[in-house]
């Protein structure tokens, strides 16, 4: 049973297969794939959580599996499966007695700046993340999951001032033009991420 985009409800009590696999997917911006059973609901065999595209903000929850008169009792999936935890992105799952809720924990960018120069791209990548939307908010949705320090100081460095002599320092600090400008070479790095994985 896989639950990419929207609510799959089912009007009845429903019994997971011990041999199958229920999989849903989390979206950075706040979207998931949700099965929801009015009616109670038997935990069998694996569950599976995939991390869609988007930027992840600190504490968002996805409701992936819901069963209005509960799970039955000493039913429990024998396996779940959730996004492997990265330096600046994991998450964690809850459990309650009607609901099967995951939570993204989301760490600063400037957790990995090692730099002067990597702390202020970092600071403003964390004060744009919350109202980055499109293109831009899937290409830090793939920082977030970078593992290496060398890859993180990497991307830092070719959104860095330093690495454009036609930005100067002092013009920088336009907020607008210094967004239009991280726009632009994040999407440089997000090509050359995806040529690398060619």
């Amino acid at each position: 049973l896989e639950m990419n985009q929207g609510t799959l409800q089912l009007n009845n009590d429903y019994v997971f297969h011990d041999e199958g696999m229920f999989q849903a997917t989390i979206y950075g911006n706040g979207s998931n794939g949700q099965f929801l059973v009015n009616g109670t609901a038997s935990l069998n065999g694996q569950m599976s959580v995939t991390r869609g595209q988007g930027a992840f903000l600190d504490g968002t929850t996805f409701e992936v599996l819901t069963a209005t008169d509960g799970f039955s009792q000493d039913t429990a999936f024998d396996d779940i499966v959730l996004p492997d935890a990265r330096p600046l992105l994991s998450f964690q799952l809850q459990q309650t007695e009607e609901t099967m809720i995951v939570q993204a924990d989301v760490e600063s960018f400037t957790t990995v700046a090692t730099t002067g120069n990597a702390e202020a791209v970092a600071s403003h990548l964390d004060a744009i993340l919350p109202t980055v939307t499109g293109e831009l908010s899937y290409i830090l949705g793939e920082v977030q999951v970078l593992s290496e320090q060398q890859e993180f100081s990497d991307a830092f460095y070719s959104l860095s001032p330093a690495a454009y002599q036609q930005y100067s320092l002092a013009s920088v600090a336009s907020g607008q033009q210094y967004t239009h400008s991280l726009n632009a070479r994040m999407s440089d790095l997000h090509f050359t991420e995806m040529a690398k994985a060619k």
